[in-house]
């Protein structure tokens, strides 16, 4: 992907996810931009402001409960962002404080700058201020920077980062794991439900005041977990009504479970009246239940006798999950066309060699022409 020089944090955006809908709204806007949209949701319940300061859908959603607990991490990452860019944004300072973290021995020399494009660098960005703590309290101390050294002595606020860090680097390790050409919309769904359950239980172990699933709450000097519990167990439960709301259970993984959900699924009279028949079905249950038979094969195999549904179900399975493929794209695209190479007008012949699964014979290929030795 393209690097930027921003360092605002990323906008929350002002538009809203939508939930599954009906087909036609699938084939309208795409399961790929609705499936981002909400897993980059559940990332905006720790990021509330717009660029125009207006409320994120967390807070619309949530009520003042949400827009409060939003508000408090939001103000802790972007002080976060403001120490970065105070030491980044500066020439001399970043290499003063190069040197001083040299001379300390510390892990890293350097800060991560925090971008609207680069999607995982929030979890970085807080990550590596945590590991140059004792190095950024030093700097600010000497250069006098009241504001900052405040902020790293104040424990509320340390322990807020602290969970933001943590809470950060678990959504990229979600969003990563949903990235890949075999993933699919039922591999996806599978994985949020996954991660909604582990919020449940990293909310009950939080209440019991077991924050071992959030390691950097755990720092040597780290004191008064009270005073931001409340906090952690709100945000926790806006996460996982979040995953619950956007993320209901897809009736194409299991058909013949869902008889008695029928009122709560998005068909027309018809098509529930014809999902009923199909769930009494015993011979398709017994198909649908041999383990050599995929979701695509099945449903395909019901476009005769139930075309409606078969026809919804497969325009479930056949978008792309994620834009993977395409940020993949658009990555080699960059690498192509570097400065080196601005006038190069045509790039469909290197992006389809770039992009092929399919490794070529170079020996084959070399065989089939005459090599020009020198004379």
């Amino acid at each position: 992907m393209t690097t930027s020089t921003s360092s605002r944090p990323v906008s929350a955006g002002s538009s809203t996810p939508q939930k599954w809908g009906s087909t036609e709204e699938h084939t309208r806007t795409g399961v790929t931009v609705t499936l981002e949209n909400n897993t980059n949701y559940m990332i905006l319940l720790c990021n509330n402001c717009t660029d125009t300061g207006e409320n994120s859908l967390a807070g619309e959603w949530e009520g003042g409960r949400g827009v409060r607990v939003v508000e408090e991490l939001t103000e802790v990452l972007n002080q976060a962002v403001k120490m970065v860019n105070f030491i980044k944004s500066r020439p001399l300072k970043k290499r003063l404080f190069q040197k001083m973290c040299q001379e300390m021995g510390a892990v890293h020399i350097s800060l991560i700058l925090h971008t609207d494009i680069r999607w995982l660098s929030r979890g970085r960005v807080l990550n590596r201020i945590l590991e140059l703590k004792e190095e950024l309290k030093t700097f600010f101390q000497e250069e006098r920077h009241d504001i900052f050294i405040k902020l790293h002595e104040n424990s509320t606020w340390c322990l807020k980062q602290s969970y933001l860090a943590d809470i950060f680097m678990k959504l990229n390790e979600l969003n990563l794991s949903m990235q890949g050409r075999l993933e699919g919309i039922v591999t996806s769904v599978n994985k949020m439900k996954g991660f909604q359950r582990k919020l449940k239980s990293w909310k009950s172990a939080v209440q019991k005041d077991d924050v071992s699933n959030f390691p950097s709450l755990q720092q040597p000097g780290y004191k008064g977990l009270e005073t931001v519990k409340n906090l952690i167990l709100n945000h926790l439960e806006q996460l996982r009504e979040a995953v619950d709301k956007y993320f209901p259970s897809l009736w194409i993984v299991s058909p013949f479970e869902l008889a008695d959900m029928a009122e709560e699924l998005d068909f027309t009279a018809i098509k529930r009246d014809k999902f009923l028949d199909m769930s009494a079905d015993s011979t398709l249950k017994v198909k649908f239940e041999k383990s050599d038979v995929t979701l695509a094969t099945f449903w395909h195999g019901t476009l005769g006798e139930y075309p409606n549904l078969a026809k919804k179900a497969i325009s479930l399975l056949l978008p792309f999950s994620t834009s993977y493929l395409c940020e993949q794209a658009f990555s080699a695209m960059a690498t192509i066309k570097s400065k080196q190479r601005n006038k190069l007008l045509s790039l469909e012949d290197d992006m389809r060699v770039a992009l092929s699964t399919i490794r070529p014979d170079i020996k084959s290929l070399c065989s089939k022409h005459q090599s020009q030795v020198s004379h």
